[in-house]
């Protein structure tokens, strides 16, 4: 995809979330707000990997590659995210957020996968070790899918301790992907990629009138097109996300 066309759909995503929220807070209407933060766990279903170097005669496709999260490496790979919702007075079933998920994959090169396309100008076809041709693919800074959340709330259980609630949210990704190929490459730079969507559902537990515990699970879907030093990079990816956190209402 050319980049002016990969900036132009997220450029319009943000705006319209601009606007989306500008509408959904009108001046003076009276809300609880909620600023949480969050880990977890996300496991990314194998998926085709597309390499290329316009300039090395390589293109090639990597059927149903695989990715290692690892998100409980808390220091080189911390799993982290970040929600403001806005709950309104008059309407407390239906909740707006703004959600920033940063979460890593990294492919797994040493397994066998299926190949097809061309390597320095010539064909390759069949199943081989994917480090033979790619040493390393990461999106090791972040996927950074940023959303904006439509929330469906069942407050007032267990005595008014507890919540329910589940919703959908789209954005914005900007990735940032490095890789290896032939023994070169390296690393790429954060940049506005396709646009991505999640579900999600979970359960809520008032710790006091300010504080919250709460669970989540979430599936995301989102496409990333990056670049990465004499090369680019097209993947999707669908992650299935079991999270935990803590909220702040005010």
């Amino acid at each position: 995809m050319p980049p002016s066309e990969r900036t132009a759909r997220p450029d319009l995503a943000a705006t319209l979330a601009y606007v989306l929220v500008a509408l959904a807070v009108p001046s003076g209407e009276a809300a609880e707000w909620r600023l949480a933060g969050f880990t977890g766990v996300g496991l990314t279903e194998d998926s085709d990997l597309e390499i290329r170097e316009p300039g090395r005669g390589t293109s090639l496709v990597f059927r149903d590659a695989s990715f290692d999260d690892k998100s409980l490496e808390l220091v080189s790979a911390p799993y982290l995210g970040w929600r403001l919702t806005r709950i309104s007075e008059r309407r407390p079933r239906i909740a707006l957020a703004l959600e920033v998920l940063h979460f890593k994959i990294f492919t797994e090169t040493d397994r066998m996968v299926d190949i097809e396309g061309t390597f320095r100008g010539f064909p390759v076809d069949g199943p081989v070790a994917m480090d033979a041709f790619v040493q390393q693919y990461d999106v090791a800074n972040g996927v950074n899918l940023v959303m904006l959340d439509v929330i469906l709330r069942r407050p007032g259980l267990a005595g008014g301790r507890a919540e329910l609630y589940a919703g959908l949210g789209a954005g914005p990704t900007i990735p940032y992907t490095k890789a290896t190929v032939g023994g070169s490459g390296g690393d790429g730079h954060y940049e506005l990629s396709e646009l991505g969507g999640q579900l999600l559902a979970g359960a809520l537990w008032q710790l006091s009138p300010r504080w919250d515990l709460f669970a989540e699970l979430k599936l995301t879907r989102t496409t990333v097109d990056g670049t990465f030093d004499g090369g680019e990079s097209e993947v999707d990816l669908t992650t299935r996300h079991a999270t935990a956190g803590l909220g702040y209402r005010f």
